[in-house]
């Protein structure tokens, strides 16, 4: 379940990997790896856009109105991101991590 904080931001924070970051996966060793510098951008069902970058570790926090919003990989027209839909609620910060797959086979 994600997190949820009573706050005066309103918006989102968490996490990005990507996964699988490796074509192959061994069993023991992790499939995933931080999304590093990773432009997520967040277009609202109004047209209002925002986005953020990832940092060194993968994670992200972004001040967004209260709404429904789409999600997305700047620069990357392959990457495929979960969720792709996220709502963010009136005086909530909300954590919401998210999985890119960029295609890796």
């Amino acid at each position: 379940m994600p997190a949820v904080v009573a706050a005066a931001i309103v918006g989102l924070f968490g996490t990005a990997v990507i996964s699988p970051a490796q074509p192959v996966c061994r069993a023991g060793e992790s499939c995933t790896k931080p999304a590093a510098g990773m432009t997520l951008v967040f277009t609202s069902t109004r047209g209002a856009v925002k986005s953020v970058v990832t940092t060194a570790k993968g994670s992200y926090r972004i001040r967004l109105a209260p709404g429904t919003y789409t999600v997305r990989v700047a620069h990357n027209r392959i990457a495929r991101i979960e969720p792709l839909k996220v709502v963010v609620r009136r005086g909530l910060l909300l954590r919401r991590d998210f999985a890119i797959d960029i295609g890796i086979r």
